[in-house]
């Protein structure tokens, strides 16, 4: 099977960042809103596909859980769309949060940056086996398939997949409000359509 730079391709399973989006979650404990990277992972086997929803803080802890457990790991970097929506509270989540305004090329451009982070730091760390077999890579992978959590409903996500112009290529990504290649299957709440093995 042949390798997509912008994929995790291998024998068993491939992982691509299908979707991304940008929205303004608020802190349980803090109760302060702040904006967050989305990313829609989706997982194809021979047999089956699914996709989860994953913050790219989410790939932040990942990429520290499994540093502990294997030396010489590449990191998975923090965007600067973390610093940049930090250094700006005054914007109120209707704005988008972070001084960005929702839909601008300024965001598409901050989305398209943790994206290819993420996918970058996914592909590598997957292409290690210690990495594909752990438990914690195939909950990561797994857990919540093909299920949408109500604060990520009707999101403007921008588009990775091959109908956005070129096989996981984000030269031309597209924002979609309505679903995204992923995504667009999946449900709000209720049972996955198909359980990852």
């Amino acid at each position: 099977m042949a390798t997509n730079p912008h994929q995790g391709g291998h024998d068993d399973f491939t992982v691509t960042l299908a979707a991304s989006a940008r929205v303004n979650l608020q802190d349980h404990l803090t109760g302060e809103t702040s904006p967050h990277i989305i990313h829609a992972v989706s997982v194809t086997q021979p047999v089956q596909s699914w996709t989860v929803l994953r913050d790219h803080i989410d790939f932040l802890a990942m990429d520290s859980t499994l540093a502990s457990a294997i030396p010489e790991l590449p990191t998975c970097a923090t965007p600067s769309v973390a610093t940049t929506a930090a250094s700006s509270s005054s914007s109120s989540p209707s704005e988008g949060g972070g001084g960005v305004t929702p839909g601008s090329q300024q965001e598409v451009d901050l989305i398209v940056q943790a994206r290819n982070i993420a996918q970058e730091w996914l592909s590598s760390v997957l292409t290690v086996p210690a990495v594909r077999e752990s438990p914690v890579m195939r909950q990561f992978l797994c857990y919540g398939a093909n299920v949408v959590p109500p604060q990520f409903e009707g999101l403007a996500w921008v588009d990775f997949t091959a109908s956005a112009g070129g096989g996981g290529a984000v030269m031309n990504p597209e924002m979609s409000a309505a679903g995204v290649g992923g995504v667009a299957g999946l449900t709000a709440g209720g049972a996955p359509f198909a359980t990852p093995v």
